[in-house]
């Protein structure tokens, strides 16, 4: 019988990957107060993909077989997604373009995959150097500095001259740092950090930990949006948040029979991921439907329908290259 290990993040993608079609088809509340609450907590979403990607290169390293398998993802959605590169690349010079390209992608949700491709290529880089504790120390700031660029960026905090500078650096070279890998690095480096020094928490030490740290991130965003002061989800408590859950994701993890459940898992969590950026945008062009809950709804009731269709044709013959699409 196959053992899965980690089912609880298997299952956990699930959900994030419907939370974010739930961020994308924001507003689905009347209040503004809750819907700039609650689209903070879909903010969180993202990182811990980043923290969940690093915590599995950390465990095989594999540089070669994790960029073939995610250049070959994201060049099937770039192709399926042509469409939405037009609002890309509108309006940008040959010099602008090509930074997209590098570090931003060519379609809107494909910035995740060029940074997550960054992320392991600085950290299998480091990686080689002999000493743990200068490569690990290493790793470490790098990441709290491309982090603490972006927090600069997105919100308005006073920061230090240095960081300040480092930022203008960042743009010159990134030209949108927030959403290249210096967005995910110190997510991916919590993760990578949590096999390599085999990190473990019991669910009666993790859940506290996650509950305070919930407090700390949403009593950050309450003092900013109660003084006026624009306080993104990119901010001083998001990496707790993050590490506590990974931590409390992790305790729930135990070997479970899977009979190919997990694989169903991440292929629904991939595809939904990917592919709703361009679902969401034939569903506008064909119903004007373009925000709250019916875009939500319906978003999902076309995946599942290309899920379903998906699984059928997968091993049918002319239809191979369908498996690229997970």
């Amino acid at each position: 019988m196959q053992l899965n290990r980690y089912y609880f993040i298997d299952r956990s993608k699930v959900v994030m990957a419907v939370m974010i079609v739930m961020l994308h088809s924001l507003p689905l509340f009347n209040n503004p107060t809750v819907s700039y609450y609650f689209s903070r907590i879909l903010d969180t979403v993202v990182p811990v993909f980043f923290c969940f990607s690093g915590f599995f290169f950390g465990r095989h390293t594999d540089l070669k077989k994790s960029l073939r398998h995610l250049a070959t993802l994201y060049l099937f959605y770039a192709v399926v997604s042509w469409p939405l590169s037009f609002i890309v690349f509108k309006g940008l010079t040959i010099w602008q373009a090509l930074h997209k390209v590098i570090f931003f992608g060519t379609f809107n949700i494909g910035w995740y995959i060029i940074a997550l491709m960054w992320c392991m290529i600085i950290f299998a880089a480091i990686d080689r150097v002999k000493q743990a504790a200068v490569r690990y120390t290493v790793m470490a700031a790098l990441a709290l500095l491309s982090y603490a660029v972006c927090v600069c960026f997105l919100n308005s905090y006073p920061m230090p001259p240095f960081i300040v500078k480092t930022a203008v650096v960042y743009r010159d070279l990134f030209m949108i740092p927030t959403w290249s890998f210096p967005r995910g690095i110190l997510f991916f480096c919590i993760g990578f950090f949590f096999f390599r020094f085999n990190l473990k928490f019991t669910a009666a030490q993790s859940l506290p930990l996650l509950i305070v740290a919930l407090g700390l991130y949403f009593a950050e965003l309450a003092v900013g949006y109660c003084s006026g002061h624009e306080i993104n989800s990119i901010n001083f408590s998001l990496p707790l948040v993050v590490f506590a859950f990974m931590a409390f994701a992790l305790s729930q993890c135990r070997p479970e029979a899977d009979n190919g459940r997990g694989k169903l898992m991440r292929q629904i969590s991939t595809m939904l991921y990917l592919s709703h950026p361009m679902i969401m945008f034939l569903l506008y062009r064909a119903t004007g439907i373009n925000s709250g809950l019916p875009r939500f709804a319906a978003t999902l009731a076309v995946f599942a329908v290309i899920f379903v269709a998906y699984h059928y044709l997968y091993n049918r013959r002319y239809f191979h290259w369908l498996r690229y699409a997970s």
